[in-house]
């Protein structure tokens, strides 16, 4: 035992040796990176030539934190995964516009968190990056944000509200789940996709617009979400995963724009009937369901015991206008010709008026409006008054519109005429042909 015991020993007094002359790779660059780590206040952050990253905070930093722009006149650019991760004290953290980028669960069990000021620089959001930061109440979400990724703010059960700006496009699995205390949220335009759980155990959401563009709808996406009355799905909506409703026994509307959709097993898609789940405490109450008559969403509704009714009977629903279809002027007109004369007159005026009252009256004009009369029209009114002036300019104005072409031929004269009383006599006649309106002035 005794000579086993000393050749261990001399074997590792060996290779003890021959790591300090040859030290292993990985050990080089562990010391390096130590070397390069540095201290500010309570960050720690590792700097390269052209950039800083922050890799650390103190668990006990102070109740505010503000990251700087930039350390001895070298910018800060990054947070790096989990540099903040179970910061418990800290309540508002201010991050520089120079950052571009934070790394996953960077914020994470921040857990008396309330504020965060995102910079516009940040386009996605990491997994899990505000992850049970359960006093979160405010965060402005970058206007230049492109992706949510999964569980950003899983757990936030203190946010009420989010805006989410347009340029997002995606948004990933359980983002907004347990968000206890979430009641509205405005969701991006250009959104394709409501993911899997998305939304599930908000039980404060009161209502959601569902944007135009989504297509489908993933599993648990609404689940539990308790007092939400009502939800409409755009005819975009093409598919609808399990349990997508389920427990939202508040719902009184379901309106399902889409003719003929997908409803994944829709024996368990938020049922109420018992026979078709064993988790009873979950099932819908019967709200109404709207659709396309002859469906897939009425054979659902049907299957599942909820009362069908089509999207015509749906509360508060606005049968679409009749498209505007406004003629456009010939190529090259100037703007405002309406009648495609190349000039801006009167009688431009007069078809955009009619056809505006038309519209207003529920008729279905064409642009030709003004040779609808087909029987010539004449009045005359004498006016007579005193004139004070010595000098009155009088205009002549004729104006012919023609009824086949809608072209329009504009001749004005002027004349001085010397009057101390007079009387204007204006006389008006239209004709199916032609509109002329000569105004004489007699002395």
């Amino acid at each position: 035992m005794k000579k086993h015991t000393m050749l261990s020993l001399a074997a590792a007094a060996v290779l003890s040796a021959a790591v300090l002359v040859y030290p292993m790779p990985d050990m080089v660059r562990n010391v390096n990176t130590v070397a390069q780590a540095e201290t500010l206040d309570d960050l720690t952050y590792e700097k390269s030539d052209d950039h800083i990253t922050i890799t650390k905070c103190d668990s006990y930093a102070a109740e505010k934190v503000e990251i700087p722009a930039q350390i001895n006149g070298v910018p800060v650019t990054e947070i790096k995964s989990n540099a903040f991760e179970n910061c418990y004290e800290i309540e508002e953290i201010v991050i520089p516009e120079t950052v571009t980028k934070i790394g996953e669960n960077s914020f994470r069990s921040c857990e008396n968190l309330k504020r965060i000021t995102l910079p516009d620089s940040i386009t996605v959001l990491p997994n899990s990056a505000f992850n049970h930061c359960f006093m979160l109440e405010e965060v402005k979400l970058p206007a230049g944000l492109t992706e949510i990724q999964s569980y950003v703010f899983y757990e936030c059960s203190n946010l009420k509200s989010l805006t989410i700006p347009d340029t997002v496009t995606r948004i990933e699995k359980y983002a907004f789940a347990k968000c206890s205390a979430l009641e509205t949220v405005t969701l991006p335009e250009n959104l394709t996709r409501i993911s899997d759980g998305l939304f599930l155990m908000c039980s404060s959401l009161k209502e959601i617009t569902i944007p135009e563009k989504v297509n489908r709808i993933g599993i648990q996406a609404f689940y539990l979400c308790s007092t939400l009355k009502e939800i409409v799905f755009p005819e975009s909506v093409k598919t609808f995963d399990t349990e997508v409703l389920r427990g939202c026994d508040s719902l009184e509307t379901i309106a399902v724009r889409c003719p003929a959709p997908h409803i994944e097993r829709q024996g368990v898609w938020g049922a109420a009937d018992p026979a078709k789940t064993s988790l009873d405490s979950y099932l819908l109450k019967l709200a109404t369901v709207y659709g396309t008559e002859g469906s897939s969403v009425q054979t659902f509704a049907e299957a599942n015991n909820f009362p069908f009714k089509t999207l015509e009977e749906l509360p508060g629903t606005v049968q679409p206008e009749p498209p505007f279809e406004c003629p456009l002027a010939p190529e090259g007109s100037v703007f405002c010709d309406a009648d495609g004369d190349m000039e801006v007159t009167a009688a431009d005026a007069q078809l955009v008026l009619r056809y505006a009252v038309d519209i207003l009256a529920g008729k279905r004009p064409t642009w030709k409006v003004l040779t609808e009369r087909t029987e010539p029209v004449t009045e005359v009114t004498t006016v007579s008054e005193a004139l004070t002036a010595t000098t009155t300019t009088t205009t002549v104005t004729t104006v012919t519109t023609e009824a086949a072409t809608g072209a329009a031929t504009v001749t004005t004269s002027v004349t001085s005429t010397a009057l101390s009383t007079s009387t204007t006599a204006v006389t008006t006649t239209t004709s199916a042909a032609a509109t002329t309106t000569t105004t004489t002035a007699a002395q």
